[in-house]
């Protein structure tokens, strides 16, 4: 914001055209060079806000007892502030609680507070340390002042009058009854005076202290001491009164009891050109502080004044030809410009037929720049249809809307003339050309967006929707027309639109129930989403949401009464942003074809609605048939029983805890069924705990011969399996359930009946309950249930036969270890199926010495029922897998056993019922679980698995001490028979043979 002696154009002077050249021409009557004048000026100073937005045609400006300068931007309801060097000090937008609105006039005094005449607010506010009061006034303030003696002036630009308020600050109201007209800044003489210039009248009003009425200050014309549009006062400090007109653009200078001295002049002699001077006042340095309001700027003027120059005399008084009314704006009428003849002030004004100066915008400014009417806002700044606008070629215009070159002007649309607007004041109508209750004006040139195919219905409007198009301006009282919507000048967004934010607020002041339900508003659209919405004549959000504009028009809409951008009946207007879900048209949720006469919504059949409202409706709330699976409806309005896809109805069988848009994408044919991913993948998304059964029987690619048709159909290996839509018979099971099997074996049993209890070749591992309460559930009598073992979704590359357990249990010894956990022991010895598995055997779930699915006649589920010797000798034999012992005798002669518990030797009872000596009375099959916690490196003494010796025992009970050492050298009847007896051996009996089994480290 830093000033800038030179001076730049503000946005106004372009818009205002010619209005430079033709009052502030270089041809004004200029003094001789040598001549000395009473009052020159010098801009040295030009304050321009820089940052967004600037100012906008301010009105009023004063300065505090530190040279900061206060500026009333009332179109952008602000007060801004500057510091003596042209920077911005601050921003006041709110104060006593409310934001301001138009302020329009302001003063400061001798205590630095700030008075502002908040016209938007109707209310006079007094701010100071960040702090402020208000007092309302029912009035269109323009300005305000406090006097010395503390009261506090303002003036009611409508009413035509000036008030004060009083110790209690209620108004009291002097200077009315005709005394003014359109009284618009206010100063104060240092005697007490109070001046009020006249916006229309051309003078300026002298009230003593009381309001009574003193004189005048100038005179109505266009020469020196004369006003056209009389606007600020300032007062000097030498008490001359400097008083600025706003369409002369100059400064003239009076005594304080009204003489005319001079007018403001250059160094050069000619007057001092301001564009549309409308505030003024002296800053502590005695420099001319003046606000531009066509330049959207203020400047700081350097003041010589020459006392000893005499005052220049005031122009005569002219019988003016026409009347004051007349002249008011046409100012080429006045003399002496009438008879083509110029002042000091203006020369001559071009006046062709086809643009009188009268309907130039300088003109019209003078006026709506708040003096009458405060147009700024709407005119200049809001959409609204600008001056200077070139007509298309194929647009046609007709001959009683004149156009100059070819461009609208304001004289266009508006002619002092007619009454063809609303009002009884000047301050009220729009001097329209024709008639506008119900947009005539409009259909003039728009003649297109009359009547048609797509375009909005004409109606009555009922009086709740006019009460809602009141305090935006917009006409409602004739019915929805033009103006229903549209505003010539102030239009809150593009098209002249009275309602903003680009379409939603404007529809949703009508149709408030459409907000409700349908497709939400709000939310960013992509880039490809925004390009195709402007593309098909659609509008976005300031911040590219979604509108009611970006799928709606109001004039040109398809699909009847709906007013679309695009076709409905082709999808089009879904499809045009809803790219991805375009797969649905021709497929089996396409339901145009097969139901074209169908309508979803109550009001079109499915043909003119297109595919999409078959389950879609944008402005409605349909009766939701909801489901359990189908919370939204959406889906069983048409899969149900007596639907549309009646043949596909969802029954109370099917996957639980998941909605149908879980799995399914209705949009999408990418996969089977409207699948959203391939069927394995999907059903991982929420079980990701259950593996892929790859490899095996389960593999329904690897193994597609053992499976049912049915299975193999599906092509795919949780459906193999899984039907996630079944029925009451079958569960979710594609094979269904076996009949009579217990709940959990039942989709088992279904495949593999030979599993079965019934069976011929069963399972049936009694177990008790107590010792099994990790299991999946115990079956009839304590039977172990299938998937306690077996993993149906493992696949046979991890574990076995499916068998439960990690994935480095490579003969599923987990499976039978996690109930028979004091066997754990195994893991340490050459019984391990890892190490039985490495030399050949097949190992799988305890074997080759289990078999889990086996006879009820095979005890413990051993693969022979027989002496427990007879058990270990098929491995261990000569030619067997596994090495024999050398010697494994016994005397014959009975044997009892003695002692108890698990450090017993146990007998067995043989063929002729004697207790005998078998394997297992000294060796432990599954190892010793005692010996778990030895360190790695002792481990290997537990291969020989050998129970624990502690007497009394079979053996001790004869051979006493030497019990152990004859059960050390059981298979050695030479080193058991004495401790002296130690043949030479080569290699020693324990050293493993050759051919024997590889042990486990």
């Amino acid at each position: 914001m830093p000033s800038s002696p030179d001076r730049h154009p503000g946005p106004l002077q372009v818009i205002l055209g010619l209005w430079a050249a033709l009052a502030f021409g270089a041809s004004l009557h200029a003094p001789a060079a040598a001549q000395t004048y009473r009052c020159t000026g010098e801009i040295t100073q030009t304050i321009r806000l820089e940052q967004q937005p600037p100012l906008r045609m301010p009105t009023d400006v004063a300065v505090d007892s530190a040279g900061r300068i206060v500026v009333a931007d009332g179109v952008n309801d602000r007060v801004v502030i500057f510091t003596p060097e042209g920077n911005l000090a601050t921003i006041l937008d709110r104060t006593a609680g409310t934001p301001l609105a138009g302020p329009f006039g302001v003063d400061v005094t001798p205590d630095d507070a700030i008075w502002i005449a908040d016209s938007g607010n109707r209310r006079i506010v007094r701010h100071a340390a960040d702090a402020g009061e208000s007092f309302p006034v029912r009035a269109d303030l323009t300005d305000v002042l406090v006097t010395e003696n503390g009261r506090v002036w303002f003036t009611d630009n409508d009413q035509h009058r000036v008030g004060w308020l009083d110790a209690d600050h209620n108004p009291n109201w002097v200077a009315g009854n005709g005394a003014l007209r359109y009284p618009i800044m206010l100063a104060a003489t240092p005697t007490g005076d109070l001046l009020v210039s006249e916006a229309i009248a051309g003078q300026v009003q002298r009230l003593t202290p009381d309001g009574a009425p003193a004189g005048t200050v100038g005179r109505y014309g266009v020469d020196l001491g004369h006003f056209f549009r009389a606007r600020a006062i300032a007062v000097a400090p030498d008490a001359t009164l400097w008083i600025s007109d706003a369409r002369l653009g100059v400064i003239q200078v009076f005594t304080e009891t009204g003489r005319f001295l001079d007018v403001l002049r250059d160094p050069t002699g000619q007057p001092l050109r301001l564009a549309a001077p409308t505030g003024l006042a002296f800053a502590p340095d005695g420099t001319l502080i003046a606000v531009e309001l066509a330049a959207d700027q203020v400047v700081r003027i350097k003041i010589v004044t020459r006392p000893e120059v005499p005052a220049i005399g005031v122009a005569p008084v002219v019988d003016h030809a026409q009347r004051r009314n007349c002249t008011a704006c046409h100012l080429e009428w006045m003399a002496p410009l009438a008879d083509g003849r110029g002042t000091p002030l203006i020369d001559p004004l071009p006046n062709p037929p086809e643009y009188p100066a009268a309907s130039r915008s300088a003109t019209c400014l003078s006026c709506h720049d708040g003096s009458v009417v405060d147009s700024r806002r709407s005119v200049w700044f809001g959409h609204g249809h600008q001056r200077g606008q070139e007509i298309p070629a194929d647009f046609e215009v007709p001959a009683h809307l004149p156009l100059v070159g070819g461009e609208i002007a304001c004289r266009t649309c508006h002619s002092a003339h007619t009454r063809g607007g609303a009002g009884d004041t000047i301050a009220e109508a729009v001097f329209l050309r024709v008639e506008n209750h119900a947009g005539e004006l409009c259909l003039a040139c728009h003649a297109d967006q009359a009547s048609g195919p797509g375009m909005h219905p004409l109606a009555k409007l009922d009086e709740s929707r006019r009460a809602q198009l009141d305090p935006h301006g917009l006409d409602g009282a004739h019915g929805m027309t033009c103006l229903a919507c549209h505003q010539g000048h102030g239009g809150a967004e593009l098209l002249l639109r009275g309602i903003g934010n680009r379409g939603s607020d404007e529809c949703r002041t009508c149709h408030d129930s459409s907000a409700a339900v349908g497709h939400p508003l709000g939310g960013s659209l992509s880039p490809a989403q925004r390009d195709w919405v402007l593309q098909a004549g659609g509008q976005i959000g300031l911040d590219g949401e979604l509108v009611c504009a970006s799928c709606h028009q109001m004039h040109g809409g398809h699909g009847l009464d709906s007013l679309l951008l695009a076709q409905p009946a082709t999808a089009d207007a879904c499809r045009g942003c809803h790219t991805d879900q375009a797969q649905v048209l021709g497929s089996a949720h396409d339901l145009v074809a097969a139901h074209a006469d169908w309508t979803p919504d109550d009001r079109r059949p499915l043909m003119a609605a297109g595919a999409c409202a078959a389950c879609h409706a944008a402005h409605t709330d349909r009766p939701a048939r909801t489901a359990p699976l189908d919370p939204t409806g959406a889906c069983t309005d048409c899969h149900r029983p007596a639907g549309l896809a009646a043949s596909h109805a969802l029954t109370e069988w099917n996957h639980p805890e998941a909605n149908c848009l879980d799995c399914h994408n209705p949009h999408q044919t990418s996969h089977a069924a409207f699948l959203r991913a391939q069927p394995a993948s999907l059903c991982r998304e929420c079980h990701s705990e259950v593996g892929t059964p790859t490899g095996g029987a389960h593999d329904l690619f690897q193994a597609t011969s053992t499976w049912p048709d049915a299975s193999q159909q599906t092509n795919d290996a949780c459906l193999a399996c899984h039907n996630p839509h079944g029925n009451a018979a079958d569960g979710l099971f594609r094979a269904g359930l076996a009949s009579g099997a217990p709940a959990s074996d039942a989709a088992c049993l279904a495949c593999h009946p030979q599993s079965a209890a019934s069976a011929a070749h069963r399972l049936l591992h009694p177990v008790p309950a107590s010792t099994h309460g990790t299991l999946t559930g115990g079956g009839p009598a304590g039977q172990v249930l299938c998937r306690d073992c077996h993993d149906p979704h493992v696949g046979h590359r991890q574990t076995p036969a499916l068998l439960r357990g990690p994935d480095d249990d490579v003969a599923g010894a987990a499976a039978c270890l996690s109930c028979h956990t004091d066997l754990a022991g195994i893991r340490m010895i050459g019984h391990d199926g890892a190490a039985l598995a490495a030399s050949g055997f097949d190992a799988v779930g305890c074997a080759p010495c289990h078999q889990s699915h086996a006879g009820p006649s095979h005890a413990a589920l051993r693969r022979a029922d027989a002496f427990p010797s007879d058990q270990c000798v098929q491995c261990h034999s000569a030619g067997g897998p596994a090495a024999a012992p050398q010697i494994a005798t016994h005397p014959e002669m009975d044997l009892v056993a003695a002692g108890g518990g698990d450090t017993a030797l146990p007998l067995f009872a043989s063929a002729d019922g004697r207790q005998r000596i078998a394997c297992t009375t000294c060796h432990l099959p599954h190892g010793r679980s005692d010996l778990a916690a030895l360190p790695p490196e002792l481990q290997p003494a537990s291969h020989g698995h050998l129970r624990p010796f502690r007497g009394p025992n079979a053996c001790t009970q004869c051979h006493g001490f030497e019990g152990l050492q004859r059960f050390l050298y059981f298979h050695d009847p030479l080193r058991r028979g004495g401790a002296g007896e130690q043949p030479d051996r080569t290699p020693p009996l324990w050293q493993p043979r050759a051919e024997s089994v590889t042990r486990a480290p």
